[in-house]
């Protein structure tokens, strides 16, 4: 069953936004170009999201319903670990939501390739090589 949820296209609650903002840099998180935040059931985007970025908020949404979105934003902002696994389950399924619904092959790759870029960059404690991020998001 997946949770239910709702997007709005206010900003994200400003204690979470700015705490965003002041450790990832003003070139990282900025609502007005399009960073989207999830925070609890409430998904924070300032137009639509694509399906595949709807697919990967709403695994947040399911992990701070389980967790409580205050301690998962507690622990998001503080262990850059947990930030990165629950980013690794989130673009895993934002991954398989592009295989099963887009059939050029080149253009998987390149969604691929893009999420693969994000999460072996600053936001998520430059902790792995693209090659490693690429190799878990596609479970290759």
């Amino acid at each position: 069953m997946k949770p239910s949820y709702i997007i709005s296209n206010e900003y994200p609650p400003k204690n979470i936004y700015e705490k965003a903002r002041k450790l990832f840099g003003d070139d990282i998180v900025n609502f007005d170009k399009g960073t989207t935040f999830t925070v609890g059931n409430v998904i924070y985007c300032k137009i639509q999201p694509p399906q595949d970025l709807l697919t990967h908020e709403l695994v947040h949404v399911k992990q701070q319903t389980e967790m409580g979105y205050k301690y998962w934003w507690r622990l998001y902002f503080k262990d850059v670990n947990f930030r990165y696994g629950q980013e690794l389950e989130a673009y895993r399924k934002q991954y398989n939501w592009v295989k099963l619904n887009i059939k050029d092959k080149n253009l998987q790759n390149k969604y691929l390739m893009f999420f693969a870029r994000s999460l072996s960059g600053k936001l998520y404690g430059d902790l792995k090589t693209f090659q490693e991020a690429y190799k878990e998001i596609s479970d290759k």
